[in-house]
């Protein structure tokens, strides 16, 4: 039996004269676990679902309910499930036997409306007044405010040991502790935002603890954006990691392609800058010099910036704008925060070690370019800004971090990997007309036609990713093993979004990607939740029994996840 599926729990029992809703607690054991895949539920979540259930039918709705069968939890529930006016935090504390929680409660961290008059609630479980990493759990409400689906992970078996009494550390010193590990000296002006340490409740070797996150970000002597979990009551670092988001594979070239189009500069004291104040978010593009750093704005004496040195700068300054503009018109989100901060790129990015940057990334602050080469391997790249679609995909790790924030590890890396993929082929396809279905084909092996870095209609092509649960690839999570195989397994994703794009279009995926992604979707969401996740936006914008529903299910299906 497949795990996570989606269910429905379907308690109605068909008689000659009537219909008599049986309750959940008098379906037998074995029935429950054939129909629903539920081994570990109990009574008192049995009692929780069946007024669920009773709401749903009351409301001509259906229950559906996906397992988490680890936990012994659901990780997502749709239907009917409360009544109108529902005060959100009363929900979650009446139904915290749900989620066989004894120890812990919900805090609200935001509430978004959207123009379909439904509200989003974002949850962080705490306890011990600690949040605990990666446990997060949303409430989402039509106009009337009833609760029409819940979904998101939490951590059932965590009990309050009065675990704030065992921290040791100030945050200050955590800060001081993983400063002691760069293997420089920071002074006042390394930081480009303050350090931050963030106290969370963490597992870590099957054992929980509170620990310190500290975050450190900085430019120089090399673009860093170092994580550090520190013990909080011993001060010893658990793990640490710099966690640039980059497009693997990624290199620098030779040259541009020397198309001529309008850009926005400005005009100051007599010089012309890559500086564009058309929008709320300031677009401001660098030269790094060759260094791994942000650089000079990059400037121009008479307005026309048509050098050999100027152009991969054109690029990226045309092509930030036109990812911003997409996000704002097709999805009414300003900027990448959705807040209108700056884009701010730089490019001829060198390597930290010396030589040409072959990668692109986004690094917590802004976005940097290389300009290409050869690798050890002897594969050619010309300079990343070049392409749209590499320039979108790294403009969506940025929108992806300010709304879900899937950790880049595992099978949350592999979604962050994929919904830049599929925003790079929305975005570049909202430009130029029509889709290629291929990612980085502009700038990888210029010598080469038709070839790309991944393929969407195949993922297989390029040789490395899967396209199906069948052939998923289990690596460490390490930089050597891709984080657990964040570019590799994305090809499941990947394939899975070709298969619902080209059944019900692109406009409409896109509305459906972008639901998902900013509404539903939490920073540990597995592959079965994003299907969970694309469903329900489905839902939400063409109803449960639409063909954009149906496509999402079939495309998921097709790869391995789900029904």
């Amino acid at each position: 039996m497949k795990k996570n599926k989606i269910v429905s729990i379907l308690l109605a029992t068909m008689l000659t004269f009537g219909v008599l809703l049986t309750s959940i607690t008098d379906v037998s054991a074995n029935s429950l676990i054939s129909e629903t895949g539920l081994k570990d539920i109990n009574e008192k979540q049995k009692i929780k679902l069946n007024k669920m259930e009773e709401k749903s039918l009351e409301q001509n709705k259906e229950l559906k309910v996906s397992w988490d069968e680890k936990k012994g939890v659901p990780r997502y529930i749709s239907g009917t499930l409360s009544n109108e006016d529902t005060d959100i935090s009363s929900f979650l504390q009446e139904n915290k036997d749900l989620f066989n929680i004894v120890d812990g409660d919900f805090e609200i961290v935001t509430s978004d409306s959207d123009e379909l008059g439904m509200t989003h609630y974002k949850t962080q479980f705490i306890v011990d007044g600690i949040p605990v990493y990666g446990a997060e759990l949303s409430v989402h409400t039509d106009s009337n405010g009833v609760v029409t689906s819940i979904n998101g992970q939490v951590e059932p078996k965590l009990v309050n040991k009065k675990w704030s009494k065992t921290i040791k550390l100030s945050s200050s010193k955590a800060i001081e502790v993983a400063e002691n590990q760069l293997n420089f000296t920071p002074t006042e002006d390394t930081y480009t935002t303050e350090p931050t340490a963030d106290l969370y409740m963490y597992q870590h070797e099957d054992t929980w603890m509170p620990v310190y996150i500290v975050e450190l970000q900085f430019l120089e002597p090399y673009i860093g954006r170092e994580f550090f979990f520190i013990d909080a009551k011993k001060g010893e670092i658990l793990r640490s990691y710099n966690r640039i988001v980059d497009a693997a594979q990624i290199g620098t070239g030779t040259g541009l392609s020397g198309e001529v189009r309008d850009i926005n500069t400005f005009l100051y004291n007599g010089t012309y800058y890559l500086y564009d104040v058309t929008r709320d978010g300031i677009i401001r593009t660098y030269d790094a010099n060759d260094r791994y750093q942000t650089g000079s704005l990059v400037t121009d004496g008479n307005n026309n910036f048509n050098s050999t040195r100027q152009r991969a700068a054109v690029d990226a300054h045309h092509y930030s704008g036109v990812a911003y503009d997409y996000f704002l018109n097709e999805h009414n989100r300003n900027s990448y925060d959705n807040r209108g901060s700056d884009f701010i790129s730089s490019v001829h990015v060198g390597d930290p070690a010396g030589g040409s940057y072959i990668n692109a990334a986004w690094v917590g602050t802004q976005w940097i370019y290389g300009d290409g080469g050869i690798t050890s391997s002897g594969t050619e790249y010309t300079p990343f800004s070049e392409s749209l679609d590499v320039v979108a995909h790294e403009v969506t790790h940025a929108v992806t971090e300010y709304s879900a924030n899937l950790v880049y590890e595992f099978q949350p890396g592999a979604l962050n990997e994929s919904f830049s993929d599929v925003f790079g082929i929305l975005i570049e396809a909202n430009y130029e007309g029509s889709p290629d279905w291929l990612l980085g084909e502009d700038i990888y092996t210029p010598d080469i036609d038709g070839d790309a870095m991944r393929y969407m209609y195949d993922p297989t092509l390029n040789g490395r990713q899967p396209a199906h649960m069948d052939d998923f690839v289990h690596l460490p999570n390490t930089r050597e093993g891709d984080w657990g195989g964040v570019h590799i397994n994305s090809g499941i994703p990947n394939k899975a979004f070709y298969n619902i794009a080209t059944d019900i279009g692109l406009e409409k995926s896109g509305k459906i990607y972008y639901r998902a992604l900013t509404s539903y979707l939490h920073s540990r969401s597995q592959f079965i939740d994003a299907r969970n996740a694309l469903l329900q936006s489905a839902a939400d914008l063409y109803g449960t029994n639409s063909a954009e529903y149906n496509a999402v299910a079939n495309g998921y299906a097709s790869v391995g996840i789900g029904n």
